[in-house]
């Protein structure tokens, strides 16, 4: 039996593992980008709706507040949609995490404009030039595919890289706007708004596939990625974050494409799609990620 005192560790790894088969899921299931985002955020929500702590602070929320959250849900939705295409379209889950990684970059920026009177780092500044080098080898990665604005490897990086920016603007959003309010009711909000988002979206474009309609396997990798990949991991991530430190939390975290990138390699061998400056690319943007929370717990040290 672990102590209690290493509990809220293995909570988070366990949370950071799950997550970590998100694109995994994302490339075995066959609908659209925009059907698996809605049956994820609905399924999700749903789940979260069982959850009896959800409704506690759900009843004292004012309509300013709700809107707030359910708007943050839009962008969120709006990033799966971004990431799946991204793995879709190159058919390649690696790829997609890879460009996720970028993260640092947008966030050290964005915050920013959320924080007054936030001072740029020297090494923030580093780190943000390692994401951009890194990408440019990226973009370069592919063993099949020339340098081609057009090819599906580009547009793959570029919807990568987008839902890497996205993610970076719910997470400060979260952050800074959604003070006072239990994260489960936080989420339930969120998912709902999103599948709300995307239900009249399928509708207006004639895309809706009926949950008849969708193959079995598909059915069985959706329910695992909406309670396996999201419901589990979250509440086991919001009962560690509660007893861990901002950095152990950052750290964990930022293992997830560590453990997409070998699960890629196990299932589906996906080094073989990449040429050389691919794996380079990979290493100076994972080198940015994990250099980013050591930098914030040396500033808070000054």
């Amino acid at each position: 039996m672990p102590s209690k005192s290493k509990t809220p560790y293995i909570q988070m790894h366990i949370a950071v593992f799950l997550w970590g088969f998100t694109a995994i899921l994302g490339k075995l299931i066959s609908i659209s980008s925009l059907s698996l985002v809605f049956w994820r955020m609905c399924l999700a929500a749903i789940g979260f709706m069982l959850i009896p702590y959800t409704w506690k602070s759900f009843r004292s929320l004012s309509v300013k507040k709700t809107s707030v959250i359910m708007g943050i849900g839009i962008i969120i939705c709006i990033h799966w949609i971004c990431f799946y295409y991204s793995i879709k379209v190159a058919n390649s889950s690696s790829l997609a995490l890879a460009c996720l990684g970028t993260g640092p970059l947008f966030t050290l920026w964005l915050e920013k404009l959320f924080v007054k009177n936030k001072q740029i780092h020297f090494l923030e500044i580093f780190i943000s030039i390692l994401s951009i080098i890194g990408i440019i080898f990226i973009a370069f990665g592919s063993s099949s595919e020339a340098l081609d604005w057009t090819s599906n490897y580009l547009i793959a990086v570029f919807f990568g890289v987008l839902a890497s920016a996205l993610a970076a603007i719910f997470s400060l959003m979260n952050k800074h706007l959604t003070d006072g309010v239990t994260p489960y009711t936080i989420s339930m909000l969120e998912m709902t708004a999103g599948a709300l988002f995307l239900s009249i979206v399928l509708w207006k474009m004639n895309l809706w596939i009926p949950i008849e309609e969708i193959d079995f396997n598909d059915k069985i990798y959706l329910l695992l990625l909406s309670i396996f990949c999201t419901n589990i991991p979250f509440l086991l991530s919001v009962f560690a974050i509660k007893k861990l430190e901002a950095f152990i939390v950052t750290l964990s975290v930022n293992l997830e494409p560590i453990y997409g990138f070998i699960f890629a390699a196990i299932l589906f061998k996906e080094y073989n799609q990449f040429s050389i400056y691919f794996f380079i690319g990979t290493f100076i943007i994972l080198s940015s990620v994990f250099l980013t929370p050591w930098i914030h717990k040396s500033k808070a040290t000054e």
